[in-house]
């Protein structure tokens, strides 16, 4: 049984030695950190299938995604790694709550680059675009 009280006690994730993981505590932060690369192998896929009807920065939102879904995931993992073998500080749990405040801090810059600055790229292209065919070109010669 998980008891929820010792999340809010202090000691609890600033423990340096925070002890073994059980084995379904285990299991599950390797698959949970691992979907996060797949994800990344899916959206990198995904890219190459889909990216020919995309604009430049919606292609950059991809990218972003994939380079916080690896990166996470590769930590993750390490810090499983670091965990099941019992390593003193890179062990502790405040590592666990410092991955997901990162998680929520690129999540946010990806999901405010793509609600509100790709929308203005795109329309900044389409009029400079739109502009554009009315003006002579040099050729070459």
């Amino acid at each position: 049984m998980v008891d929820f009280l010792k999340l809010v006690d202090i000691s609890y994730w600033l423990n340096p030695g925070p002890g073994e993981l059980s084995d379904a505590y285990l299991y599950f932060f390797i698959v949970f950190f691992g979907a996060f690369i797949i994800f990344k192998i899916l959206f990198r896929y995904m890219g190459r299938q889909y990216v020919h009807g995309l604009h430049k920065a919606q292609q950059k939102v991809l990218h972003r995604v994939e380079t916080l879904c690896l990166t996470l995931g590769v930590l993750g993992l390490v810090w499983v790694f670091l965990r099941y073998e019992l390593v003193p500080f890179f062990s502790a749990r405040f590592w666990l709550a410092a991955w997901f405040l990162v998680l929520v801090i690129w999540a946010y810059g990806i999901f405010h680059y793509a609600r509100y600055r790709v929308q203005d790229i795109v329309h900044a292209d389409r009029e400079r675009d739109h502009r554009q065919k009315y003006f002579t070109r040099k050729t070459k010669r």
